[in-house]
């Protein structure tokens, strides 16, 4: 079985939650850029626990899955890194 990268997006002023996810797969259906930068983004992902921020009204929640792996944070906790991948997956992924 393929791995893929899941990015579930939660909270916000509507409260709708987004779930995509893009399969590293060379063989998937994707712009092969936008495999290799997820790929490249994942391989320096640290799914190390971030402690929990202050809440504030209206904000996201991200949950990043990669294989057995998940890590979730809130929208003002994002590194570049993990903002990239989640506007990447959320944009180019299929609905999980």
């Amino acid at each position: 079985m393929s791995e893929h990268v899941e990015v579930r997006r939660t909270g916000g002023f509507i409260g709708r939650p987004v779930t995509r996810q893009v399969s590293l797969d060379p063989s998937a259906a994707y712009d092969d850029d936008v495999v290799a930068e997820v790929q490249s983004l994942v391989e320096r992902l640290s799914f190390d626990p971030i402690p929990p921020g202050r809440r504030h009204p209206d904000m996201f929640t991200y949950a990043f899955s990669v294989g057995e792996h998940t890590m979730v944070c809130a929208e003002h906790q994002l590194t570049s890194d993990l903002q990239r991948l989640a506007t990447l997956v959320l944009e180019h992924g299929v609905e999980a």
